[in-house]
């Protein structure tokens, strides 16, 4: 069965799917438990009954990467659709407890704790959300130059043998033996390229 999205599921109610993801919270409440399932798109209600797929993951952490079978409902909840009689398949358990808390809307620990677990503090919704709408500028501006500007696009050099602009600060490199340095500016580049396609532009 192919991978149904978060954002899918108001196409499929009534209807089965697969969906994968991690998972991102577990409310154990008794008899109606609640599973949050996350995916690249957002989060999926799980609506789990006592027994054996409970059972696969009442002792895993958030993290673990599921593959979960079941029909789409319509939910009160803020999420406005859940899936419920669920066939779980644990394809990574967790188990050791994660050493940030990004689960939750806000991340309690401070930068330098933060920025020291960087790969699994990223995982937290708030963070994410800076870097989609970082994306989402940089593809409205690549659309609006090449679209209405008939910009051209060009990628100029990261790292140079040299400065191409005056100053003393730079940032230092070794790049195979030889020194390098981060370029400070393409603008040594899009004067060429003007030259060539007249309306320029580069995402650095």
């Amino acid at each position: 069965m192919q991978r149904t999205f978060s954002s899918e599921l108001v196409s499929h109610i009534d209807k089965p799917i697969c969906v994968k993801g991690w998972l991102h919270t577990l409310r154990l409440l008794g008899k109606i438990n609640f599973l949050i399932l996350r995916d690249k798109e957002g989060l999926i209600q799980i609506v789990l009954e006592e027994g054996p797929e409970l059972t696969k993951v009442n002792s895993l952490q958030v993290g673990s990467i599921l593959t979960i079978h079941g029909k789409v409902s319509q939910s009160n909840s803020a999420l406005g659709y859940e899936i419920i009689h669920p066939t779980i398949q644990v394809d990574v358990p967790i188990i050791e407890v994660p050493p940030i808390e990004y689960y939750k809307p806000e991340i309690s620990s401070d930068l330098d704790f933060i920025l020291d677990h960087r790969p699994i503090s990223l995982r937290n919704r708030k963070i994410q959300a800076v870097f989609n709408i970082q994306g989402e500028i940089a593809h409205a501006y690549r659309l609006y130059m090449h679209d209405q500007i008939k910009a051209c696009e060009y990628f100029g050099p990261n790292l140079l043998g040299a400065s191409t602009e005056g100053g003393s600060e730079f940032f230092h490199v070794d790049y195979f033996g030889y020194n390098a340095t981060l370029a400070q500016s393409s603008q040594l580049y899009k004067q060429m390229m003007v030259g060539v396609n007249e309306r320029v532009f580069a995402i650095m």
